[in-house]
């Protein structure tokens, strides 16, 4: 609702933690935008309200919109930066942002990189052929260094060589 969105607009503003906790812990079950769940989820952030509301916000916004880009997007991110993802978690949601943006080099190498990580043998040659699809996208800086040192590791090289290798630039 508009009500709800200017309450969250002013707490984010002001940076009040109580009441962007409060709108956290009563947003389950209502109706809001994807935008409404990704600013509270990031408000939650700056606030210091911890990952477990942030990701109880983020949910709830992949319940209420499943096939939206930027919530699983975001919430790929999130879950990668947290102290132990849940890599099983990473990968449905990269799969969806993928799914819906398969061109972005971006969601090629967070995808790539989660079937990497999740160490299951089937899942290798899909994540090697992910990891060169968005190579084959990404220009330059980080996300094609990244996808560089990933495909390295796919393919049983030593990642660090295309550290290396840049720096020697």
């Amino acid at each position: 609702t508009e009500e709800w969105q200017s309450r969250l607009r002013r707490a984010a503003l002001e940076g009040d933690r109580a009441r962007i906790l409060e709108l956290a812990r009563s947003v389950h079950g209502e109706r809001h935008p994807p935008q409404g769940f990704l600013l509270l989820g990031q408000a939650v952030s700056r606030a210091g309200g911890g990952w477990p509301v942030e990701r109880e916000v983020l949910l709830e916004g992949y319940r209420q919109h499943p096939g939206d880009f930027w919530i699983n997007s975001t919430f790929t991110h999130r879950l990668l930066g947290s102290d132990a993802p849940d890599l099983n978690l990473v990968e449905r949601h990269a799969r969806i942002a993928f799914s819906l943006q398969p061109e972005d080099a971006e969601n090629c190498f967070v995808l790539g990189a989660s079937l990497l990580l999740l160490r299951r043998g089937p899942d290798q040659p899909e994540a090697l052929d992910i990891l060169k699809k968005g190579r084959s996208q990404a220009r330059q800086g980080f996300v094609a260094d990244a996808l560089d040192a990933a495909i390295r590791y796919a393919e049983g090289r030593n990642p660090l060589h295309a550290v290396d290798e840049l720096r020697a630039r």
